[in-house]
């Protein structure tokens, strides 16, 4: 490579050819020119690879929300399927007996007279009741 004889404008350059100025020549009235326009370039090229990578990331980023959006409604529709169906079946459908006979599971049934509670209890009367007495005219059971 050579060096182009017209060292002030280095937009003209190469990438080859500036980086070739400023290893051969350090020392050069215009090199602090050369390093502005090699520093200048870099950042152009840093600027593109950011956007680049921000464009990837964003491409990946709507891909995921896509199927984080699929997965949701595949969810929901299935859940309300299954909601449905469970509905559908309990309400439509009638009971049915299990088929065992009443005497392979012999049930006890509890014979103790249920408790009255304390405040349940009717107070007592203080005026005496007349008892039934039996008359002369009224017949015995037989």
């Amino acid at each position: 490579m050579t060096i182009l004889p017209d060292h002030y404008n280095f937009r003209e350059y190469t990438d080859e050819q500036l980086e070739e100025f400023l290893i051969k020549l350090p020392f050069h009235m215009a090199h602090s020119a050369a390093e502005s326009e090699h520093e200048r370039r870099q950042k152009l090229t840093d600027r593109q690879l950011a956007r680049d990578r921000h464009s990837q990331s964003t491409k990946l980023s709507e891909k995921t929300l896509f199927w984080a959006k699929v997965g949701g409604i595949a969810a929901a529709s299935g859940t309300v399927v299954l909601l449905i169906s469970d509905i559908g079946i309990s309400k439509f459908l009638p009971s049915t007996s299990s088929g065992a006979s009443p005497t392979s599971s012999p049930q006890m049934i509890p014979t103790v007279a249920p408790l009255i509670s304390p405040s349940a209890k009717k107070p007592l009367s203080r005026t005496p009741r007349a008892l039934p007495t039996s008359s002369p005219t009224s017949t015995p059971a037989s």
